[in-house]
């Protein structure tokens, strides 16, 4: 569970979020929309401890992250996969070497890893692209490597931070299915966009934000863009 209560974020005289209050519920697929400047990465970096709210509450799970202490923030992370815009890949390692990196970090043996690695990418359909390099891989396969690093490690929570913004529509899709299937094992994810052509054509829920302002919150099926 996730729990916004009251969260402003001000950066001197600037208000990045406004008294934004909401919750998400294990295994909810949820957007947060908005235009650019809307509070939408604001909104992931206080998630995931990288801000402190200057006002409210926020709980991932068990943890407060206002309360949380520094030597607590890496227990918090692990329990989140992150997918980004620009992929985060390290360029000198393979597919296989930027998976297995999410697992060593967390501790796990070469046993473990080697058991699972297979596993994953064939979820994502990179199992042919094992031992390439980033620079060898498409758009979408770059986004589909960096999202089975995301999910390797089974945290609850996959946040993705517009994932589809370097990608054109046809790839984007299929960004999103593999999002959905990660959903659908019981993961709560929460997907960042200002896309509003997929973010209609889907029947999820939407946290819209404008200007830092939390503006609707519609469940399933009822949102449009305006």
């Amino acid at each position: 569970m996730i729990k916004f209560d009251k969260v402003t974020k001000k950066f001197g005289e600037i208000v990045a979020l406004e008294g934004a209050s909401f919750e998400i519920k294990p295994g909810e697929f949820v957007f947060i929309t908005g235009p650019s400047g809307a509070g939408k990465t604001t909104i992931v970096k206080l998630i995931l401890r990288e801000y402190l709210p200057t006002t409210g509450e926020i709980k991932v799970g068990e943890h407060d992250l206002t309360e949380m202490k520094k030597k607590d923030i890496p227990k918090l992370r692990r329990n989140i996969g992150v997918v980004f815009q620009d992929f985060k890949l390290l360029t000198d390692r393979t597919v296989l070497e930027n998976v297995a990196l999410a697992l060593r970090v967390l501790g796990k043996g070469e046993e473990e890893i080697n058991k699972e690695i297979p596993k994953i990418l064939k979820l994502v359909g990179l199992e042919e692209r094992t031992n390439l390099f980033p620079s060898q891989l498409a758009g979408g396969e770059l986004q589909r490597a960096g999202l089975a690093r995301a999910v390797i490690g089974q945290p609850d929570i996959i946040i993705a931070d517009e994932p589809t913004g370097n990608l054109d529509l046809a790839t984007a899709w299929q960004i999103i299915r593999l999002l959905q299937k990660v959903n659908k094992m019981g993961k709560t994810v929460i997907m960042a966009t200002h896309n509003f052509e997929i973010v209609n054509s889907m029947k999820e829920r939407v946290i819209e934000l404008d200007k830092g302002k939390l503006i609707s919150d519609k469940k399933k099926g009822k949102y449009k863009v305006r």
